[in-house]
């Protein structure tokens, strides 16, 4: 599923009263476990299961167990372009 034009809608769905007294088990990831970034901006995930993860700091790759950081390095073309990305599409 790609986002509109970059818009993500987060879990619009499952806001409703109903879904809001089911339990819900979340885990949470920060800069302690790898993520480049506490500000995400857009989340997709691809056809092999992979979250990438667009923050102002780098393009985040989880692949269930830790994240891979994607940045912009000087001299290299293959690398990003710029590291505070809004969008993943």
């Amino acid at each position: 599923m790609r986002p509109a034009g970059c818009v993500l809608s987060l879990l619009a769905g499952l806001l409703s009263a109903e879904a809001a007294a089911l339990p819900v088990d979340v885990d949470r990831y920060s800069l302690e476990q790898g993520l480049s970034q506490s500000i995400v901006e857009a989340i997709v995930q691809d056809r092999r299961g992979f979250l990438w993860l667009a923050t102002e700091d780098g393009l985040n790759r989880w692949d269930g167990h830790r994240f891979t950081v994607f940045r912009n390095v000087a001299g290299d073309p293959r690398s990003l372009s710029y590291n505070d990305l809004k969008c993943v599409a």
